[in-house]
């Protein structure tokens, strides 16, 4: 099971989660928050919170991530593994063997960079 966040410009919310739908993804939860930075002005952004099995989330980062709009700068997605779950949903509808979120394989590369066959194996 994966937890999904995305932070996107204010009044994009509906949109992204159109997307969490069409590959699957039955709830998302959407509200507006105010982000303060220290050097920029206040802004008002959307944010979203997933949270589904593992390989709905890799579909949908690698959905959204592929679209035209999309860019880091607005953008903005985090992905994290909870410890346990406790759902009303089949376990085996949230977790499947073997599906690593291409975002997990990149976190995975840049902490441990030195590639070895147990590495690779691993992967």
């Amino acid at each position: 099971m994966r937890q999904v966040t995305v932070t996107t410009p204010d009044g994009k919310g509906a949109d992204i989660a159109k997307i969490a739908f069409a590959v699957g993804i039955r709830d998302v939860s959407l509200h507006t928050v105010r982000v303060l930075k220290a050097d920029k002005p206040e802004a008002i952004r959307d944010h979203l919170e997933i949270e589904t099995a593992t390989h709905l989330a890799k579909a949908f980062v690698e959905e959204l991530t592929s679209k035209p709009f999309f860019n880091s700068t607005e953008y903005g997605v985090t992905v994290r593994q909870p410890r346990s779950i406790f759902s009303s949903r089949e376990i085996r509808s949230l977790a499947k063997p073997f599906i690593e979120p291409t975002s997990d394989l990149f976190q995975e590369l840049w902490q441990f960079c030195q590639i070895t066959f147990g590495f690779v194996g691993r992967i």
